[in-house]
């Protein structure tokens, strides 16, 4: 009864290894499948980086051949601020001497009829 009873328990227990076997080649191949997931998202991302990357050179090119026209335009605007200036200076000058001109006009015409 004793041999027995070892033969079911080393059935049992060769059923049990046979098992664990099963269930680590199982472990492992899921191991391989989610290692081969990283891999590939590890690999989308560097992509992304790159492309990203790339773009912000390209964006910075793309800044540095545009500052020129900025300053210049800059440039220009002030330019056209003073030139404002001087026009708005001098209509003001010519209106405060037409308005001089009619005040001395107007106070020879009073004086004249007296």
């Amino acid at each position: 009864m004793a041999a027995a009873l070892m033969e079911d328990d080393v059935g049992r227990l060769h059923a049990a290894v046979g098992s664990m076997r099963s269930e680590i080649k199982s472990l492992v191949d899921r191991f391989e499948d989610l290692r081969q997931e990283t891999m590939t998202e590890h690999r989308k991302v560097h992509d992304i980086v790159v492309a990203h990357s790339e773009a912000v050179r390209n964006l910075d090119r793309d800044v540095r051949e545009m500052r020129p026209l900025v300053e210049d335009y800059r440039e220009r605007r002030a330019e056209w601020r003073g030139a404002w200036k001087f026009v708005i200076a001098l209509y003001v000058s010519i209106g405060g001497i037409i308005t001089l001109a009619l005040g001395k006009l107007f106070d020879w015409l009073t004086t004249l009829r007296h």
